[in-house]
């Protein structure tokens, strides 16, 4: 499909109707997973687009190329393709701001998804209020929406990417088990954050080359394609 008709796809999607959200944003990264040129045109565009290159973002966590987004407002959806730092785990139970729906390209990761037994079913909460709901292992071709009030956790294994479509804000801030704080800091909104995520910043041209080569090595693009 071309960037037009992606993005007028992405558009229609009702985030607040699981069930057929859970539909329509497999279909759509499906899709897109499946076109390798629209997906190898959407990355290498980037490099000659500064507007574009300065939303992608290092992290050591995870490297996010920003591949199109509604810019009609802040609460709209964003695509991106993930690369995930080897090694990367996120063994304290989170949740997010936002709903989103994943697509994995290569390599994939183990997950838990867990139940909140006590407190609320939004808000902050302690690993106490927890209980492993479902363990899954994400391989290539998995697709899955998760809603912003679920708390996982994630161990990825090496060689990872992912499309990830990014929903509205529902919630102010994210919320991680507040009894396992002890190697995190406050961010400036006073919420807790991973001492990583202060490390994150705007992606360098030099840096996204080197992550599209990687996207070339595990044969996420159509080699040849990038310009330096």
């Amino acid at each position: 499909m071309p960037p037009t008709d992606l993005a007028t796809t992405l558009e229609l999607i009702n985030w607040d109707n699981p069930r057929q959200c859970a539909a329509d944003t497999s279909t759509a990264l499906r899709a897109l997973a499946d076109d390798r040129e629209l997906l190898t045109d959407l990355v290498t565009s980037i490099g000659s687009d500064p507007e574009r290159l300065v939303r992608c973002e290092t992290n050591p966590l995870v490297n996010r190329l920003v591949l199109a987004e509604d810019t009609s407002g802040a609460d709209g959806w964003q695509l991106r393709l993930h690369i995930f730092q080897d090694g990367r785990l996120e063994l304290i139970p989170h949740d997010h701001k936002y709903p989103f729906a994943v697509h994995v390209l290569t390599g994939g990761y183990a997950q838990v998804w867990n139940r909140r037994i006590a407190g609320g079913q939004t808000g902050p909460f302690t690993s106490t209020d927890l209980a492993p709901g479902l363990v899954t292992v994400e391989h290539p071709g998995t697709a899955y929406l998760f809603s912003d009030s679920l708390v996982h956790q994630t161990a990825v294994f090496p060689g990872t990417a992912t499309l990830f479509l990014r929903g509205p804000v529902r919630q102010r801030r994210w919320n991680s088990a507040t009894d396992l704080h002890d190697t995190r800091i406050d961010g400036d909104d006073g919420s807790p954050t991973d001492q990583r995520y202060r490390l994150s910043g705007p992606m360098s041209l030099s840096e996204y080359h080197a992550f599209v080569a990687d996207l070339e090595r595990l044969g996420v693009l159509t080699s040849g394609r990038i310009t330096r």
